[in-house]
């Protein structure tokens, strides 16, 4: 069971359920048509899973090529580092 004592699902779990769904919507869409572009966009939580699979994606490990993803955008990223970047 992935949630805790107070019935809420962990970070660790919860971010690893979100890239799953992307993942997942991804390989469709791409199954489906395989010449739609993307952006990723993530906020917060978002941010960090759609960093994750930008990573992967630009390191031939994502479930689309690297040239259909047009761009992403990460808004209040947890990993930023202030001052660096």
């Amino acid at each position: 069971n992935p949630l805790s004592a107070d019935r809420q699902m962990s970070y660790n779990d919860s971010r690893a359920e979100g890239t799953r769904a992307a993942v997942t919507a991804m390989t469709d869409m791409n199954n489906r048509c395989p010449l739609t572009s993307y952006v990723l966009v993530g906020f917060s939580q978002g941010a960090v899973i759609a960093g994750d699979l930008a990573s992967d994606i630009g390191n031939g490990r994502g479930p689309v090529d690297q040239d259909l993803v047009l761009g992403a955008m990460l808004i209040a990223d947890g990993r930023r580092q202030a001052g660096v970047g």
